[in-house]
């Protein structure tokens, strides 16, 4: 602009001007202009894309966070590289989490878990789900894991995993209860009163997957009458033909306690008991409660794993169920006796009076 503008003078001016100046400053400082300006482009192109980067990050973050559902994602070596809120606050006991072995953090084992959808996804490129354990004292007992593998691009080998983890522990715990509830009622309407305590506690110890235990309930007198008990337990000076009685004022142990206090209670130390004695070396109590008192209690023990809250939990929503039946039977059971008592005193005084007639 300034060569034409001195162009554009009269010629003996715009020659004096050019001399002045020069030539090479009039050419250099428009190529200099010219250049700083791609400079500043450019520049203005970088901060536009970093922003953009930013507010994606941010986007994308924002997501991360906004998703109810746990989502974890892992390296190869199955460390967990990063995971969201709900994670933390189902696995809140194992923080930071971040750079762990995934089931050290989630299961609190030193070695992978048996069966691992994770693994399964890495070693077959596939998405893979199942059905996993919370950690233990977590509000998360059941969890549906999804895990999608990452794969380069370039290679196409599996880079990691995202594991998308859903919180079930409602929906399993619905269905153990309509497991309780049906067999319960099945053995209610298909097993004799005599047999009802040993079916139920054969039951008890199948979802427990324990070796040994005891279905017991207290008599009219106040004592604890034991009328099953499964198979491992042998010296209990049982009277062939008749069920063990415990009086009041011999309860003790885990049972006797969990009987007096109303509440569950379990055990995974080796308990001391009488020479002949079955070994016991873990133990679940739970009393069976209604309105208020105890009516009975259902003990098993010697599981391989030993007890948690979760077999305390399972436990207690069958002896919710069995109350109501158990309180029921019991006054039918108490009616029939009082029943058989009468009925016996009146044959027993029409007998004194037939012998007096004959006297």
């Amino acid at each position: 602009v300034m060569l034409l503008w001195m162009l554009a003078m009269p010629w003996p001016i715009g020659l004096d001007a050019i001399r002045r100046i020069g030539l090479p400053i009039l050419l250099i400082l428009p190529a200099a202009t010219v250049l700083m300006g791609l400079l500043l482009r450019t520049e203005e192109r970088r901060l536009h894309a970093e922003q953009e980067l930013q507010e994606s990050e941010q986007f994308l973050k924002a997501v991360f966070k906004s998703i109810q559902d746990g989502i974890s994602i892992l390296n190869p070596d199955l460390t967990i590289r990063c995971v969201n809120s709900v994670m933390k606050k189902w696995y809140a006991a194992k923080l930071p989490l971040e750079g762990k072995p995934c089931y050290l953090a989630y299961h609190g084992a030193d070695k992978p878990c048996n069966p691992c959808p994770t693994l399964r996804c890495m070693q077959a490129g596939k998405v893979e789900v199942d059905i996993v354990p919370g950690l233990s004292g977590s509000p998360a007992e059941w969890l549906e894991l999804y895990s999608y593998p990452m794969k380069d691009p370039a290679s196409g080998e599996v880079a990691g995993v995202v594991e998308f983890v859903r919180d079930i522990t409602e929906r399993v715990n619905a269905e153990e209860e309509l497991k309780i509830r049906n067999r319960i009622s099945e053995i209610l309407l298909t097993v004799s009163d005599n047999d009802m305590y040993a079916e139920i506690l054969q039951f008890a110890l199948e979802l427990t997957k324990s070796r040994t235990g005891l279905f017991g309930y207290i008599d009219e007198e106040g004592n604890w009458v034991c009328p099953s008990m499964i198979r491992e337990i042998r010296d209990w000076r049982q009277v062939p033909g008749k069920p063990i009685t415990f009086p009041r004022k011999t309860w003790a142990g885990i049972w006797g306690r969990a009987m007096i206090e109303g509440k569950a209670l379990y055990a995974n130390t080796p308990f001391n008991v009488p020479e002949g004695h079955l070994p016991v070396n873990n133990a679940l109590d739970v009393p069976i409660i209604f309105r208020g008192e105890s009516i009975g209690n259902l003990l098993v023990a010697n599981k391989e794993a030993g007890y948690d809250e979760k077999d305390k939990a399972m436990l207690e929503k069958i002896a919710k169920r069995l109350a109501p039946i158990l309180h029921a039977r019991l006054q039918t059971e108490r009616e029939r006796e009082k029943t058989r008592r009468m009925e016996e005193q009146l044959w027993h005084a029409s007998k004194m009076e037939a012998i007096g007639t004959l006297a």
